[in-house]
């Protein structure tokens, strides 16, 4: 993803670049605290993995997820939450509890202790796509990959968005400010549905690895793609995913039996602009072509 930006001359300059919007994507994906009084004859529904995993806590120390408890409710019976919530966060202190104190002098709890209130954060994931699309958005360079295609609104998948430089300036951000989440699995059923509510699809594909492979497997859900391209120079004695030519993605399903792929054992950056020249460049310069010349008896005919 970082060379499809612009070739990275400088990788000082790209993490100058991505730390703004690193910063930004995070803001947008934090909401305000919430806080919530939950009675306690219903922490019983809160008890156990389950919940703790529905649960959200909120730490405004280190961003751990710790719940907000008032002293009595120590004592009055969600010691199983507390020790689940510890056990899985780790650090737990009694500093955290240091809220206001419903307890009479006696040590027994008022009436409003049967209230305990727990401070929540809530969060928003954005997709590997909708980071790409942003990248796109804030750059201003027209000879950018992604700088055409978010202006043309036409998604990218990088399902691998961290291995890499941009996930170099993740991994960064994150001891800076943690909480960022990607969402793959959200990508991954936008890509497989598009491929499922397709009339006819069709792959073209440059290299091998997870980009092939991703693909193909959405084209799984679909029972095939209708047509296929490889380019690579892997062959099957590789063992890797490149290496496979178009009739394994027939076995499985993700190229149709009456399609007729075709592989092609070449570098793609010096087959792709050729295939390119001959089809969709030429297809396109047929069609201005075509309009020019209408346009001229068009004329001719006014005349």
């Amino acid at each position: 993803i970082g060379d499809l930006i612009v070739p990275n001359s400088n990788y000082v300059a790209f993490e100058a670049w991505m730390a703004p919007l690193l910063e930004q994507l995070y803001n947008h994906t934090t909401e305000t605290i919430q806080h919530r009084k939950v009675h306690r004859s219903s922490l019983s529904l809160f008890r156990g993995d389950h919940g703790v995993e529905d649960m959200v806590f909120y730490d405004p120390s280190d961003k751990n997820c710790l719940p907000g408890l008032s002293r009595p409710n120590i004592v009055v019976g969600i010691n199983g939450l507390l020790t689940s919530v510890a056990l899985k966060n780790k650090t737990l202190v009694s500093s955290m509890f240091d809220v206001e104190d419903h307890t009479s002098g006696s040590g027994s709890s008022s009436s409003s202790s049967s209230e305990i209130e727990i401070s929540f954060v809530s969060r928003h994931s954005i997709t590997p796509s909708e980071m790409i699309s942003r990248m796109g958005e804030r750059i201003n360079d027209t000879t950018s990959v992604l700088y055409w295609a978010n202006a043309n609104n036409i998604p990218i998948f990088c399902p691998a968005l961290t291995d890499g430089s941009v996930g170099d300036m993740m991994f960064f951000h994150s001891y800076k400010k943690p909480g960022l989440e990607l969402d793959i699995n959200r990508d991954l059923r936008i890509l497989n549905e598009i491929a499922m509510t397709a009339n006819n699809t069709g792959m073209i594909i440059l290299g091998g690895g997870v980009v092939k492979h991703h693909i193909c497997n959405a084209n799984l859900m679909r029972n095939g793609a209708d047509y296929a391209v490889f380019v690579n120079t892997a062959c099957d004695y590789d063992g890797s995913d490149a290496g496979a030519k178009p009739d394994e993605a027939i076995s499985w399903g993700k190229i149709k039996l009456t399609a007729n792929p075709v592989k092609v054992f070449g570098d793609a950056s010096f087959i792709f602009p050729l295939l390119v020249a001959q089809t969709f460049a030429k297809y396109h310069q047929d069609l201005q072509d075509a309009a020019c010349t209408q346009e001229q008896q068009h004329v001719a005919g006014g005349h």
